[in-house]
């Protein structure tokens, strides 16, 4: 656990500095979770402290499972509260809350850590509504997955 010194946001960045560094054995890569689910993933480590990449960052690419029927796709951030999934495969049979939540694909994420869910579904855009409200939050937990 580890306390959000800031948050950086703006038309390019939505990210976190976090209280905990190389000195705590904090990696790159580590995902980082609020209370409801995943918020984003360790990208850079200082000794005392580190930047998380939020998953509305549009740097953020994260492999996803759909539904119970476990639908794949790759969620993109876009830099507010509303990634779009990508490259779903089913993606008429894809329905407004359905849960999203990590697939476990790419070996970033350990899979199932639940996300949020599908709150738009058009023709060639899915969004998703995430769990977590970043500005409620002081505290993260980081977890260690290899």
């Amino acid at each position: 656990s580890t306390r959000i010194i800031t948050q950086l946001q703006n038309n390019y960045l939505n990210t976190v500095v976090l209280n905990s560094g190389n000195n705590d054995n904090i990696i790159a890569g580590m995902p980082i979770l609020g209370f409801k689910g995943l918020l984003g993933f360790v990208d850079r480590v200082n000794n005392k402290t580190s930047v998380g990449i939020l998953l509305s960052d549009i740097n953020s690419r994260v492999p996803v499972s759909i539904s119970a029927s476990d639908f794949q796709g790759i969620m993109i951030g876009q830099n507010h509260n509303s990634p779009i999934i990508e490259f779903a495969k089913n993606k008429e049979l894809i329905k407004v809350g359905d849960k999203v939540s990590t697939s476990g694909k790419g070996g970033i994420f350990p899979p199932y850590i639940i996300i949020g869910e599908i709150s738009e579904v058009k023709k060639n855009s899915i969004k998703v509504s995430l769990l977590e409200d970043l500005t409620q939050l002081t505290h993260v937990r980081l977890i260690k997955f290899n």
